[in-house]
């Protein structure tokens, strides 16, 4: 993945005059550890309480307090939410929300661009889903005081009795009008709503101990079916159909099926656990969702049997959000026409948001992948292998089923899915397409060129040939990140991947040579080889910056790749490394929100040059040697850098390339397990005759 670098955002949350809404806090849950609980970095709410005196956003310890007069008026609530929409669009939802904005004004839109500039900027130290999180391990009540009042989120009128607590069944429809957790800046098309998450009898209670946020190791899946249908217009607007099977072999002996999901509704009557060895159907004694590990745990009347096979299948429905993450929609341009578009970023951990899944890395299985889509307007649907067949949807008229072939064994943050009206061009010589906007496609030459020479390039290198038959690179208007590497179907943000020479730079063109050079890289060094846990993201990310240098040399040999490395790479990390606030290019990752903060300049820039400086210390040959063992012995597999050391360290005894007595593992693991670097000072005395030097050396 290529990172931008630059994060910046601010959530703008619209509130409604003359209302009483009360967020009731959990009960029988200790507040103390309201502070231990890690938030979803990209769904934070803060408690909300409106009244005719005061507005309070409720943060942790932090109370604001706020006139209703600055509150908007309800009919100005439509305006508010696209302002809102405007201003909150973030641009990575992978950093924490530290500020909350509230706006001020009356209805229209010339008041309420005013009331912008007027904006009272609240700024809270917090970590505002705490309450969100452990609100929903209470069991979650919103409670409506006044009768007839407002909802402040959705902006329907209610007809309550007082104290009349708003539940949610066990069906995907709310009893009530009401929904808490609605995205502040989401734009609900013709009233409708998306709960969340069904919770009286969904959502299991907090446990005494701190929760475990890694899968029980009891079952390994080997194979998904995923069917999703994503709407985009009707009284369904926004949300998504969605239909899983996995299969799964246990491992021990177990009465459960623990799978992570996150806000997604599953049907718990097609909750459905068979044994896939004789069909007979085993009974579900009940389910619950553990919020704050984001598990979906499946209790079952029977023991598992080790070594046996199972199938777990249900539907679900979740909603097309606009986070950037997860199974989300993208607007763009045509025309003087918005058009939207689906698009996928499931990296480290959003796949759980678009299908229920075992969402870690060294979880990997088959991908059998089926997209909904119109059959008309131009409408297609891309993922990650080639399209095998279409056929119509019996249940909805005008809709087609696209399926595609089955996947390699790969992790479920590789899985790619975009359905849009984007156009695409083909290079003459291969299976190689770029997609984008239809009057920028004129634009993806350059890429085409880039991508196709890079790729032929490290089969090469690597003695490996790319394993999938067609590769897809998509230019998406609104990414959070640099790109993706999704495998067979990288997306990136257009700067990245679209270049014009008559209107673009000559930094411009670099930028997008290094990206698509970068994430071809990741083909065979993320996707081919995978990380088994996070702790080691350095050996995709530092693996693909290193080697995308590599491959930029074959595309352009007059570029001085190797003195731009030494500046672009070596210096910044040197810069980054000596501060007290850096980390080592390994770090125990614990939390899945702790994976975010490790996609920094440490694991790609400093890893890179660390890989670098192994290079030159064994040789190229030598070097890359190793590295194509590495490949070949866990290619569709997991691995960690001591598979990396361990195999490096065999060829260069091989070559006779380190000394006898050296480690290849004991000489990196100071590189890779401690922050900071040596620093060599050498200091010659003149005016000693013999001309002696003092050497020393300093950590930093």
């Amino acid at each position: 993945m290529v990172l931008p670098w630059i994060t910046m955002h601010m959530y703008i949350l619209s509130v409604v005059q003359e209302e009483t809404v009360t967020l009731e806090s959990p009960t029988g849950v200790d507040q103390s550890r309201i502070s231990q609980a890690k938030p979803r970095s990209s769904s934070s709410r803060p408690a909300m309480r409106c009244t005719n005196s005061q507005i309070e956003l409720v943060a942790g310890d932090y109370v604001s307090h706020q006139s209703s007069a600055d509150a908007c008026d309800t009919n100005a609530l439509g305006t508010w939410r696209r302002v809102a929409a405007f201003c909150a669009a973030p641009v990575s939802t992978r950093v924490r929300r530290w500020h909350v904005g509230v706006l001020t004004g009356a209805a229209g839109l010339a008041t309420a661009l005013a009331a912008v500039l007027a904006m009272r900027l609240v700024v809270v130290d917090t970590q505002l889903d705490d309450y969100r999180r452990l609100m929903a391990v209470s069991g979650n009540r919103a409670t409506v005081v006044d009768d007839g009042s407002t909802d402040a989120v959705t902006g329907h009128h209610h007809h309550h009795h007082d104290n009349d607590t708003v539940t949610w069944n066990n069906n995907l429809h709310l009893k009530k009008q009401f929904n808490p957790y609605l995205d502040d800046y989401d734009l609900v098309p013709e009233g409708e709503l998306f709960s969340y998450s069904r919770l009286e009898e969904y959502v299991e209670e907090e446990a005494e101990d701190p929760p475990y946020f890694r899968l029980p190791s009891h079952l390994e899946p080997y194979f998904y079916k995923i069917e999703l249908l994503p709407w985009f217009e009707g009284p369904r607007k926004f949300q998504i159909d969605g239909r899983v099977e996995i299969d799964v072999v246990c491992i021990h002996a177990s009465n459960n099926i623990t799978l992570d999901q996150f806000e997604l509704l599953i049907d718990e009557e097609t909750v459905v656990i068979t044994d896939a060895e004789n069909g007979r159907q085993l009974r579900v004694r009940g389910t619950k969702y553990q919020a704050v590990a984001e598990f979906y745990v499946i209790t079952i009347d029977e023991t598992l049997i080790p070594g046996r096979h199972y199938r777990v299948q249900m539907e679900f429905e979740s909603h097309l959000n606009d986070l950037l993450v997860g199974f989300y929609r993208s607007y763009y341009d045509f025309k003087g026409e918005t058009r939207v578009m689906a698009v996928s970023q499931f990296e480290a951990t959003e796949a759980r948001r678009a299908f229920p899944c075992f969402d870690e890395p060294h979880l990997k299985a088959n991908f059998s992948i089926i997209l909904g889509r119109k059959a008309s307007d131009n409408w297609t649907s891309i993922s990650n292998m080639p399209l095998h067949e279409t056929v119509p949807n019996d249940e909805h008229e005008g809709y087609v089923w696209d399926k595609f072939e089955t996947t390699p064994k790969m992790s479920t943050y590789l899985v790619a899915l975009c359905v849009s009206q984007l156009g695409f061009r083909v290079h003459p010589d291969s299976k190689f397409r770029v997609w984008s906007r239809p009057e920028m496609v004129h634009m993806s030459d350059d890429a085409l060129e880039v991508g196709v020479t890079v790729l032929n390039h490290y089969e090469q290198l690597f003695a490996a040939p790319y394993p999938l038959e067609k590769m897809d690179l998509v230019a998406v208007s609104d990414f959070a990140q640099g790109a993706m590497e999704n495998w067979g179907l990288v997306t990136f943000r257009e700067q990245y991947l679209l270049f014009d020479g008559k209107l673009h730079s000559a930094d411009a063109k670099f930028d997008m040579v290094t990206s698509v050079a970068h994430e071809m890289a990741h083909q065979w060094f993320g996707d081919l080889v995978t990380l088994k846990w996070w702790t080691d993201l350095w050996l995709n990310e530092g693996f693909a910056t290193f080697m995308s240098y590599e491959g930029i040399k074959k595309y352009a040999p007059n570029w001085p790749m190797d003195e731009l490395f030494l500046v672009d790479m070596t210096q910044n990390a040197l810069e980054l490394d000596c501060l007290l606030s850096s980390h080592a290019v390994m770090v125990p990752v614990e939390h899945p929100d702790e994976i975010a903060e490790i996609f920094d300049v440490i694991s790609y820039e400093k890893g890179a040059a660390l890989l670098r400086m192994m290079q030159h210390s064994l040789g190229p040959n030598t070097f890359f040697d190793g590295v194509r063992h590495y490949i070949g012995n866990f290619s569709y597999r997991n691995a960690e850098s001591d598979d990396l050391w361990l195999h490096i360290e065999y060829q260069a005894r091989q070559d006779a390339a380190i000394p006898h007595d050296m480690n290849v593992k004991g000489v990196m693991d100071t590189w890779t397990l401690k922050q900071g670097y040596p620093v060599v000072t050498l200091v010659r005395n003149y005016s000693d005759p013999r001309g002696m030097a003092i050497i020393t050396q300093d950590f930093l």
